[in-house]
C-alpha cells in the first residue's frame, strides 16, 4: 500500500469525522486516527458494520475529508501492541468530547475491526 503524505495525515488527524463509502458519492461518517506514519479506522459496530465489511472484503472504497477524496485500501491490524496504540489514539482524540462513543470504540468486539488504511 502507498502511504498518505505528511500533509494528508495532518489533515486527517485534525478531522473530527471523515466519510467513507463503497461508491464515490456515498458518505458514511466515521472516526479516524493517525499514529506516526499510519492512518487507522475501526468500526463502532464491530464486524457487523457494513462499511467495515466492504473495506475488509477489498471492495473499491473511498475516503472523504473536507474537500479531499481518496480511493483507499485497508489491511487488518492483528498485532495486540498496535491495536493498543490505536485504542490510545482514539482515547486521546475523542474521549474528552465524546466519552460514551469513545468507550464504544474500545469494546473488545470492535478491536478486531482495526484497519490501517492508505491510498489504493
Amino acid at each position: 500500500m502507498a502511504d498518505f503524505t505528511a500533509q494528508e495525515r495532518q489533515q486527517l488527524d485534525k478531522a473530527d469525522e471523515v466519510q467513507v463509502g463503497f461508491r464515490p458519492e456515498q458518505r458514511i461518517p466515521i472516526w479516524i486516527v493517525v499514529d506516526g506514519d499510519n492512518v487507522y479506522v475501526r468500526s463502532v459496530k464491530g464486524p457487523d458494520g457494513k462499511w467495515y465489511q466492504a473495506l475488509a472484503a477489498g471492495r473499491p472504497f473511498w475516503l472523504h475529508a473536507g474537500s479531499s477524496e481518496w480511493s483507499i485500501a485497508g489491511e487488518h491490524v492483528t498485532d495486540s501492541a498496535d491495536i493498543d496504540r490505536v485504542s490510545e489514539a482514539f482515547r486521546r482524540k475523542y474521549l474528552k468530547r465524546w466519552r460514551a462513543s469513545t468507550e464504544a470504540m474500545l469494546r473488545p468486539e470492535t478491536l478486531p475491526t482495526t484497519m490501517r488504511i492508505a491510498p489504493a
